[in-house]
C-alpha cells in the first residue's frame, strides 16, 4: 500500500467521510512525514498544505488580532 498503513487509510476514510478508492487516492497523492513536539503543523510559510494527524496529539494555539493568545476549548 506504499506509505500509509491500512489503519491510516481507515482514518482518512473516517476523518473525509469518504469510500475506500477516495481513500486511497487521498493517500496516494499524500506525503508520510512525521513532526518532532513543538513543531508548527500549520500554516507553514511558502506552503499551500493541509495537515491530518493520524497518530499522536496536537494542541492548538491560536492569536487573536492584536496578538493575544485565544485559548480554544
Amino acid at each position: 500500500m506504499g506509505q500509509f498503513s491500512h489503519d491510516d487509510v481507515a482514518a482518512m476514510r473516517m476523518a473525509f467521510g469518504c469510500n475506500a478508492d477516495t481513500a486511497l487516492t487521498i493517500a496516494n497523492a499524500s506525503r508520510h512525514s512525521f513532526a518532532p513536539r513543538g513543531k508548527r503543523l500549520w500554516p507553514e510559510p511558502g506552503h499551500n498544505e493541509t495537515v491530518l494527524l493520524l497518530a499522536g496529539r496536537a494542541h492548538e494555539l491560536a492569536f487573536g488580532r492584536n496578538g493575544g493568545q485565544v485559548v480554544v476549548h
